[in-house]
C-alpha cells in the first residue's frame, strides 16, 4: 500500500512537470513568433544602407544643382554696385 501510494504521488508530480515543460514549450514558441532571423535581419539592414547611400547621392546632387544656380557674390554685387551707378547717374544729371 505504501509503495503504491508512493508510485502515485510520483505519478503525480511527474503530470505536473510534463504540463510545466510543455508551458515553458508554449512560451517559448509565442516568444519567438515575433523574432525574424539573423538572415532576414541582415538583408533589411543591406537594404536600408544601400536605401541610405541612394540619399547620400541625391543630397549631394541637389546640393551641387543649388549651388551652380546660385550667382556668385561678387557677381550680385557687381550688380548692385551698377544699379547705384546709373541712379546716381539718372539723379545727378
Amino acid at each position: 500500500m505504501a509503495e503504491e501510494t508512493s508510485i502515485e504521488i510520483l505519478a503525480t508530480q511527474v503530470s505536473f512537470l510534463r504540463e510545466d515543460i510543455r508551458d515553458l514549450a508554449k512560451k517559448v514558441d509565442e516568444s519567438n513568433d515575433s523574432k525574424v532571423s539573423h538572415r532576414e535581419w541582415s538583408q533589411r539592414n543591406d537594404h536600408v544602407n544601400t536605401r541610405l547611400g541612394g540619399l547620400g547621392r541625391e543630397v549631394g546632387d541637389l546640393r551641387s544643382e543649388i549651388r551652380a544656380k546660385s550667382a556668385p557674390w561678387w557677381s550680385v554685387s557687381a550688380l548692385v554696385v551698377s544699379i547705384v551707378a546709373v541712379g546716381w547717374n539718372v539723379i545727378n544729371p
